[in-house]
């Protein structure tokens, strides 16, 4: 069961979901170290759906990449890491980890990968 915290809008959350440019990983809060601090680690996410692509972009093009769908499951094995809130100018309240990379607490699980890039 994974821990909660709050997220910048008052929501208890399970969930820190890793924000990269256009992809989205899941990721569970572990642990609750602080108001500020948090450990998580990744969940093992499944895809469910098919894509479908044709010809265009670089080489293709999915056309359904908005209709994906993931299961997860817990990966026990996988590291564990510790997420900080930021009180920097421009970013307080957003979560980030040691190396610089975003996350957002939510209370569901979310997973995106963009086939198209």
């Amino acid at each position: 069961m994974p821990a909660t915290a709050i997220n910048s809008i008052g929501q208890y959350c399970e969930y820190a979901n890793h924000i990269g440019y256009t992809d989205v990983r899941a990721h569970e809060i572990v642990r609750v170290i602080s108001d500020s601090c948090v450990e998580v680690r990744r969940l093992k996410a499944t895809p469910i759906h098919t894509p479908t692509f044709v010809a265009g972009g670089f080489a293709f093009h999915c056309t359904n990449i908005m209709d994906q769908q993931w299961s997860f499951d817990i990966d026990s094995s996988a590291e564990r890491f510790r997420i900080r809130k930021s009180r920097a100018r421009g970013k307080a309240g957003e979560w980030f980890d040691v190396h610089g990379r975003r996350y957002m607490l939510e209370q569901k699980p979310r997973e995106f990968y963009d086939y198209n890039f």
